[in-house]
């Protein structure tokens, strides 16, 4: 029996591989359109025995053809083929590898060992056996995701009547939405993607929601975003290369990045070697932060050197007053501190900031306005001035000093 590999066997790999095998069935059974073309040999082999074969010769590139053409919504990259082929060989040992040459082949030919030449027991096979297979921590990780993001020990999230009516409720379409963001949050991008397709087959959603979930699956399915959010993962730093709408060719030399929303958009958020035309105070000028929806088209390419643990950052001092002293809302991942202060009989808030942007920073500023007084560093205190003398100059109002 061949040796099985460690790698992650939950419910999105196991459906990758469910996915290529009933693109193949289906193709054997004549029920594909517009297949034919593919160059595709696909034969029964002991057709009346209990343990029929089906032997394939093909490529990795009619595969992914043939897997948008079976499910368009849910087709396969040849990273994800050659992974749903090699699982379906070292993980449920259906699979006997005919070619010579193994390693980094284009063409393959394979012998799959079935339950059935009918493709519906097959895929119920193929799913009662792969979940068999499965380790228990495996089964828990899943049991414990299904309880999230479906049941409350308190109180029911969805309502079975909407679901009878196969109508989604406000509190479930949430629900996915929390989960949507938390999967992208660890980084777990399978998942999350899983949840946005599903999200977007329901007529519930809003216009804005379905905006919002379009744009998040054409920017994850990206090639050059897929690469973008491996190396996040591994750590490994990279180069990105992407051309501006204005014809502008821009080449940055990532040491560490993530992926964060700003104000409901998806910004990339990175450390670059390079500095020319970073605007911001000279302490922060190694970062930059690029919006992941007007990138286009990018190439990402991985470098030698080391991840950096962080952007670079500055503590900025703030003072808050009026309805602030007890309306602020402490930020936990980037306040230092948050005192109460009495000066000159007023009570005052003084907050300590971890800054990685005055861009952003100076947007939250001017929502607290007058209400939230910049007092160091000097530099981000003058920079704030010169926004706000810009400001009046615009509205014509003059300033006495």
């Amino acid at each position: 029996m061949s040796k099985k590999r460690k790698d992650s066997h939950g419910p999105v790999i196991r459906d990758r591989a469910k996915h290529l095998l009933g693109a193949i069935l289906n193709f054997k059974d004549y029920t594909l359109d517009g297949c034919e073309s593919l160059i595709l040999d696909c034969r029964w082999k002991e057709q009346g025995s209990a343990s029929p074969k089906l032997v394939i010769r093909t490529t990795l590139r009619v595969l992914e053809e043939l897997s948008c053409k079976y499910k368009y919504e849910e087709k396969l990259t040849k990273v994800q083929i050659r992974e749903a082929l090699n699982n379906m060989k070292n993980f449920l040992d259906i699979l006997e590898d005919n070619r010579e040459h193994e390693r980094g082949s284009e063409k393959w030919h394979f012998t799959l060992k079935l339950w059935s030449t009918n493709k519906e027991i097959n895929l119920e096979k193929f799913t009662q056996e792969w979940n068999r297979r499965r380790t228990p921590k495996s089964k828990q990780k899943s049991e414990v995701t299904d309880e999230l993001n479906i049941n409350s020990p308190n109180q029911p999230l969805f309502d079975n009547s909407d679901t009878k009516k196969n109508v989604w409720s406000d509190e479930r379409i949430e629900i996915l939405q929390k989960a949507l963001r938390l999967f992208t949050d660890m980084g777990q991008l399978q998942e999350a993607l899983s949840i946005a397709n599903l999200l977007l087959e329901r007529r519930e959603l809003s216009i804005p929601l379905r905006t919002e979930i379009e744009d998040f699956l054409r920017t994850h399915q990206e090639p050059w975003r897929r690469d973008i959010d491996d190396y996040i993962h591994r750590q490994q730093p990279f180069q990105l290369s992407y051309q501006e709408p204005t014809g502008n060719l821009c080449k940055f030399t990532v040491h560490h990045a993530k992926v964060v929303l700003h104000e409901e958009q998806q910004y990339l958020d990175c450390w670059c070697e390079e500095t020319e035309g970073n605007q911001d105070v000279e302490q922060l000028r190694h970062n930059w932060i690029f919006r992941l929806d007007r990138i286009l088209e990018a190439k990402v390419s991985p470098i030698d050197g080391k991840w950096l643990p962080d952007l670079n950052s500055i503590t900025v001092e703030m003072h808050l007053f009026g309805r602030l002293v007890h309306g602020y809302k402490s930020k936990k991942n980037n306040d230092i501190s948050n005192q109460l202060l009495n000066v000159n009989g007023q009570q005052v808030r003084k907050v300590l900031r971890e800054v990685s942007s005055t861009f952003w920073f100076f947007r939250e500023v001017i929502r607290y306005a007058p209400d939230c007084v910049i007092v160091a560093p000097d530099s981000v205190r003058e920079r704030f001035k010169q926004k706000l003398i810009a400001l009046c100059h615009s509205y014509n109002l003059t300033r006495s000093d």
